[in-house]
């Protein structure tokens, strides 16, 4: 395995943001998480082994700023389907946030 496989694809969603316009996204998305600079990095660099894993609300949040679905925030080695399950068992979690689980 590649030692820089992620669980979360948040540093690709970064990585295809204009180079000018990261920072301003890193900012924005502690703010909408209401977490630190140092809980987001960790969240970015969970690897697809850990055990580690975010809130599925935080997930949502993030997958919502990007403009995709939970399911395409996550490495799918790392969907299982007990996190398939448990966003769709949250009924009201899409219309909380916005948008729906596909």
């Amino acid at each position: 395995m590649h030692k820089n496989m992620y669980k979360f694809k948040i540093e690709e969603k970064l990585n295809e943001l204009e180079y000018s316009s990261r920072d301003e996204a890193l900012k924005e998305l502690m703010k909408l998480t209401k977490v630190s600079r140092i809980q987001f990095y960790r969240w970015r660099r969970i690897l697809l082994t850990d055990s580690a894993d975010i809130p599925t609300s935080k997930i949502a949040i993030i997958a919502k700023y990007f403009g995709c679905s939970i399911e395409e925030l996550i490495h799918p080695d790392a969907l299982s389907k007990n996190i398939i399950a448990q966003t769709r068992s949250e009924n009201d979690l899409g219309s909380k946030y916005g948008m729906t689980c596909s």
